[in-house]
C-alpha cells in the first residue's frame, strides 16, 4: 500500500507516534508527586537532548 505524501507535520507517522508518547507520559505523570515529576522532567529533557544531539 502506497502512502500519500504528508501535507503537514501532523501527517508524519513519526510525529503521530511521538505525540502519543508525550500524551502517555502526561497521563502517567499525573500521579507523581511534584518533586518526582520535576526529576522525571529533568531526566526526559536530558534524554531527549542526547537524542537530538546524536550524530546518527
Amino acid at each position: 500500500m502506497k502512502r500519500m505524501p504528508a501535507k503537514n507535520f501532523q501527517d508524519l507517522v513519526v510525529w503521530q507516534k511521538a505525540h502519543q508518547f508525550v500524551l502517555s507520559v502526561y497521563r502517567h505523570s499525573e500521579s507523581l508527586l511534584k518533586n518526582q515529576l520535576e526529576e522525571v522532567s529533568k531526566l526526559l529533557e536530558a534524554y531527549l537532548s542526547s537524542i537530538l544531539n546524536s550524530d546518527s
